[in-house]
C-alpha cells in the first residue's frame, strides 16, 4: 500500500474471540485518531472472522461510518464472515449483541493465505462450507462429499471453486434480504446452539467452526424430529461433518447451561 502511494498506519489485536470486544473497539478508535483517519480514509481488515467483524464495526461507527476493505485469511472469513456486511462485537451476555450492517467496499479473497493456517483452524472453517450445501445447494453438498479428502489437503483449484461458490450463495441470500428480515436467517443454521457452546465452554475452548458443527448436528436432529427432514439427509449431514474432522458433540456442555445461554 505504501508503494502504491497510500499513507498507512497499523494496529494489531490479539488472536481469539476475546478481542472481539468494546474494549478493543475503543483501542482501535484511539489508533484511528492517532493516525489521523478522516472520512476519506479506509480501514483494511487483514485477518480472520474476529478481525473482520471488529474492524468492520469500527469502520461503521468511526466518524459515523468510513469505508473498509476485507482481506480474509481464514476459511471462516473467506466463505462467510467477510461477505454480507455484518459487523459487531461481543458482550459477556453473548456473541454479536452490539453491531451494525456496514458493507465492505471490497473483499480481497486470496486462498493462498489458507496455507498459513494450523490444520485445526482450517478444518474448523469447513463447517461453514458444509452449511452452504445444507441450506442452499444439494449438488454442492454432493461435491463436498465426493471431494472431502482433497479439500482437507489445503489450498487448491478445487478449494478456490468451493470458496467462490460459498461466496456466491451468501451474496445471493444477502441480496434478497440484507437486514435479516427473513431469508437471511438460514445462514444461521447451526449457530443458535453453536454460539451457546462457545459461551458456555469459554471462548477459545471450541473454535467457531467446531461449535457450529455441533450446532448443525443438533439442528439436523431437530429437523428430522420436528420439521420433516428425512433421516437419510440428517445422517448425510452428520457424516460429512465427521469426515471433515469436525466434532458433533460438545462434552462438558450441559443442556441446562446451553439452554440458558440461548435465552
Amino acid at each position: 500500500l505504501r508503494e502504491a502511494g497510500f499513507e498507512v498506519g497499523r494496529a494489531a489485536v490479539p488472536a481469539g474471540e476475546e478481542s472481539k470486544s468494546l474494549n478493543y473497539a475503543l483501542y482501535l478508535y484511539d489508533q484511528a485518531i492517532e493516525h489521523g483517519l478522516d472520512r476519506n480514509s479506509l480501514i483494511v481488515a487483514l485477518g480472520g472472522g474476529v478481525v473482520g467483524d471488529l474492524a468492520g464495526y469500527v469502520a461503521a461507527t468511526y466518524l459515523r461510518g468510513i469505508r473498509y476493505v476485507q482481506v480474509p485469511t481464514s476459511v471462516v472469513a473467506l466463505v462467510d464472515s467477510a461477505v454480507g456486511g455484518k459487523t459487531g462485537v461481543n458482550l459477556k451476555q453473548g456473541k454479536n449483541l452490539i453491531g451494525c450492517f456496514h458493507q465492505p467496499s471490497l473483499v480481497v479473497a486470496d486462498i493462498d493465505t489458507l496455507s498459513t493456517l494450523p490444520d485445526r483452524e482450517y478444518r474448523s472453517g469447513m463447517a461453514e462450507v458444509v452449511k452452504y450445501g445444507v441450506i442452499w445447494d444439494a449438488d454442492f453438498f454432493e461435491l463436498l462429499e465426493a471431494n472431502c479428502k482433497e479439500l482437507l489437503k489445503g489450498p487448491s483449484a478445487l478449494m478456490e471453486d468451493v470458496v467462490a461458490r460459498c461466496c456466491s450463495i451468501k451474496a445471493e441470500v444477502v441480496r434478497r434480504d440484507e437486514r435479516e428480515g427473513g431469508l437471511r436467517a438460514i445462514l444461521n443454521f447451526g449457530h443458535t446452539v453453536g454460539h451457546a457452546i462457545e459461551k458456555v465452554a469459554g471462548y477459545g475452548e471450541y473454535l467457531h467452526g467446531e461449535a457450529i458443527s455441533v450446532g448443525m448436528n443438533y439442528a439436523a436432529y431437530l429437523s428430522v424430529a420436528m420439521k420433516g427432514m428425512t433421516q437419510a439427509d440428517g445422517v448425510h449431514i452428520v457424516s460429512l461433518l465427521k469426515d471433515m474432522g469436525l466434532p458433533t458433540k460438545a462434552p462438558g456442555c450441559e443442556w441446562g447451561a446451553l439452554r440458558e445461554a440461548i435465552g
